[in-house]
């Protein structure tokens, strides 16, 4: 996935720390582009912790036997 302030590592990171990698991120921002940019991580982070809570979610409702068919 490609990211503009964040790398690979950071974007696997909780969002508190994510957070304050963003917190670092707008420092060095010196346009709106840059800040533009930064947003865009931010909300990819975002969709991506959401994508992972919603597969938790579904693989805990799944019974056991429904994990063998699927998995």
């Amino acid at each position: 996935m490609k990211w503009n302030y964040l790398s690979e590592q950071e974007a696997k990171m909780e969002p508190d720390l994510v957070d304050l990698q963003i917190v670092l991120g707008l420092e060095h921002c010196k346009t709106k582009k840059d800040v533009l940019e930064l947003l865009q991580d931010v909300r990819q982070h975002e969709r991506l912790q959401i994508i992972e809570q919603r597969q938790k979610s579904i693989s805990n409702e799944l019974t056991q036997d429904e994990k063998e068919t699927y998995y």
